[in-house]
C-alpha cells in the first residue's frame, strides 16, 4: 500500500465517486479524502469503500478549500461547470503547492488555466487539465495516432453517451454554456469561432458511425479544449474538430430546442412571488425529464471515436480509434481516465511541471495499459483501424 494522499473535490458526484472507488483500490494512496458540499450523500454512495475520509466543503469558500487540500500529494477536481470552477480551483492548488488534475471540458477555462503555467512551474506544481474522456482519452489517442504518421494534418474527435442512471446539474449547465457561446475549431491551419446555432454551426452537423451497440448517430459541434490544445503540441495540423451528442437524441434535442427558444437567459423573472432565472428553471426541468428519456435505453452506452489523417511514406493515411462501450457511460468513461491520470502524477510518472493538457505529458502506451486493466472499463472494446490511400481498411491489434 502506498503512502500518498489524494483529495477528490466533488467526490460524491457521478464522476467523482467512480474515481474515488478506483483511487481507493489502486494501492497508490493510503488516504482518499472525499470533499463534497453534500457530504452525507457522498457517504451513502461510498459506504464500505476502504481508506476514505470525508469533509464537507463549499468550494466557493477559498479558506476552506485551502485547508482541505493542504498536505495532499495530488488533488482531483471533478466539480463543474468548469467555466465557473476550473480556473478558481486550479489557482488555489498552485498557490497551495499541490499537484492538480481535473476533467475540465470548457475551452475558456482551459485558456485561463494555461495562463497559470509559469506560476505552476515556479512553484514546482503539475497541473494536468482535461483528463477525462473528451478531453483526456481523446488527446492521448490523437497523440498516439499522430506519432504513427510522418505528418499529421487532421484530427476529428467524436463522442456520444447516454443511459446513465444519474446526471448532475453541472453537466446541463455545461451543455447550455456551449450552446450559447462560441465554438473553436482549427480550419485551414487557422482558429475560427462560430455560434452553435449559426449557419456555420449547422454545416458542421454530421452523421457518424459509432459501431455497435450505437450505430450511426447525429453529432453537433462542441467547444471542447482539444481544438485549442492539440495544435499547440502537434505541429503542422490543418484541421481539428470536436463533435458530440447525447442519447437518446430526443433528450438532447429537448435542451437544444429550449436554448434556441431563449430559455437559457440568466436574468431573473418574477414568477408569482418568486424570482427565477430561466436558465435555472431549464436545468431543473431537463433533469426532471431525464429519467423518462434515459429509460428508453436498455443500459448505459457510449463511444469515443478519434480519426487522424495525414501522410505516411508520401501517401495519404487515416487512423481510426474507437472505444464503444455497453453498460458503461459518462461516469466510467470520464472517471477512470481521471483516476489513472491522478495516479500517474502521484507516482511521478508525469514529471513535467506547469499547466499541461494530456497530449503534453501522458505517455500513451502507459495510459492504455493502465486504463484497460480497470474493472470499470470491462464493458469496453477498442477498435483500431488504418485506411490507406486506396480506401483499404485494416484492423490493427493493440
Amino acid at each position: 500500500m502506498g503512502d500518498k494522499k489524494v483529495v477528490v473535490l466533488g467526490g460524491g458526484g457521478v464522476v467523482g465517486r467512480t474515481a474515488v472507488k478506483d483511487l481507493a483500490k489502486s494501492g497508490v494512496f493510503s488516504e482518499v479524502v472525499v470533499a463534497d458540499k453534500e457530504v452525507e450523500k457522498a457517504r451513502e454512495h461510498l459506504e464500505g469503500v476502504p481508506r476514505l475520509s470525508f469533509v464537507k466543503a463549499d468550494l466557493t469558500e477559498l479558506s476552506i478549500l485551502r485547508e482541505v487540500i493542504k498536505g495532499a500529494d495530488v488533488v482531483l477536481n471533478t466539480v463543474g461547470p468548469f467555466y465557473k470552477f476550473g480556473p478558481l480551483l486550479t489557482r488555489e492548488a498552485i498557490r497551495t503547492g499541490v499537484n492538480y488534475v481535473d476533467i475540465c471540458d470548457d475551452y475558456e477555462a482551459t485558456l485561463e488555466q494555461l495562463k497559470m503555467d509559469e506560476e505552476a512551474r515556479k512553484r514546482g506544481v503539475t497541473v494536468l487539465t482535461g483528463m477525462g474522456s473528451s478531453p483526456g482519452v481523446a488527446n492521448v489517442v490523437a497523440k498516439f495516432c499522430s506519432q504513427l504518421l510522418d505528418q499529421p494534418e487532421e484530427i476529428h474527435i467524436y463522442h456520444i453517451h447516454g443511459g446513465e442512471p444519474e446526471e448532475g446539474p453541472g453537466v446541463i449547465y455545461h451543455r447550455i454554456h456551449y450552446m450559447t457561446g462560441k465554438i473553436p475549431m482549427l480550419k485551414d491551419g487557422k482558429m475560427v469561432y462560430f455560434g452553435f446555432f449559426s449557419e456555420e454551426g449547422r454545416r458542421e452537423i454530421e452523421e457518424v458511425d459509432f459501431y455497435e451497440p450505437i450505430g450511426v448517430a447525429k453529432v453537433y459541434p462542441y467547444p471542447h479544449p482539444e481544438t485549442i490544445t492539440l495544435p499547440r503540441y502537434i505541429p503542422g495540423l490543418r484541421k481539428v474538430t470536436n463533435k458530440g451528442s447525447v442519447l437518446p437524441l430526443e433528450y438532447y434535442e429537448l435542451l437544444r430546442e429550449a436554448v434556441k427558444m431563449g430559455l437559457a437567459d440568466e436574468k431573473p423573472l418574477k414568477v408569482g412571488g418568486a424570482s427565477v432565472a430561466p436558465i435555472d428553471f431549464l436545468v431543473s426541468f431537463v433533469l426532471s425529464k431525464r429519467k423518462e428519456y434515459a429509460s428508453r435505453l436498455p443500459e448505459p452506452v457510449g463511444c469515443l471515436k478519434i480519426v487522424v489523417r495525414g501522410r505516411k511514406g508520401g501517401k495519404r493515411m487515416e487512423y481510426r480509434f474507437a472505444i464503444p462501450s455497453r453498460g458503461a457511460g459518462m461516469g466510467e468513461g470520464t472517471a477512470i481516465p481521471a483516476s489513472v491520470g491522478t495516479q500517474m502524477v502521484a507516482r511521478g510518472e508525469i514529471e513535467e511541471k506547469g499547466v499541461l493538457p494530456p497530449e503534453a505529458c501522458v505517455d500513451p502506451m502507459k495510459f492504455f495499459e493502465e486504463a484497460r486493466s480497470r474493472e470499470g472499463m470491462g464493458g469496453v472494446r477498442i477498435i483500431f483501424e488504418s485506411v490507406d490511400e486506396e480506401g483499404r481498411v485494416t484492423s490493427i491489434p493493440l
